[in-house]
């Protein structure tokens, strides 16, 4: 189901491709691969704090119980957590989102993204003088749902 989302959005169907990903939990308890794609799908759209719900959940979601072969494990440990440091830089609450990345340094710390973002938010700066510009958290990885 969530793979039929990622691809009504690649057509620019966004309210088909949320109701894709919603529909699925008609067959089952929701999944951190799902709520990502959500999450994904409300943060392409600037919609950040419905973007933070989905992500909240997925780091909520037990994989365990998941009998599937085809689990993406990125989605139920750093993933979130890494989109949720985005989510809460694009609102301006560099605290939290520094404690989301750091959370995701718990999982993947030679990531890329997290390792870009711990150096920006590890800076001396005070958030309320920081200008959009220099908002460099913008490590999306969208790559994982394309």
């Amino acid at each position: 189901m969530w793979k039929n989302g990622r691809l009504l959005y690649s057509f620019k169907n966004w309210n088909e491709a949320i109701n894709c990903c919603i529909n699925s939990f008609h067959y089952d308890a929701p999944r951190g691969e799902n709520c990502c794609r959500l999450g994904f799908l409300y943060l392409q759209e600037s919609k950040f704090s419905q973007a933070i719900s989905w992500y909240k959940l997925a780091t909520v979601v037990d994989s365990s119980r998941l009998k599937s072969p085809f689990i993406n494990h990125a989605c139920h440990t750093w993933l979130p957590h890494l989109q949720l440091c985005l989510c809460y830089s694009k609102l301006g609450e560099f605290k939290v989102a520094k404690e989301h990345n750091d959370l995701a340094a718990q999982y993947a710390p030679n990531n890329p993204c997290v390792k870009h973002n711990q150096a920006f938010l590890n800076q001396s700066f005070n958030p309320n003088t920081l200008t959009k510009e220099q908002n460099q958290i913008d490590c999306a990885l969208w790559i994982y749902f394309v």
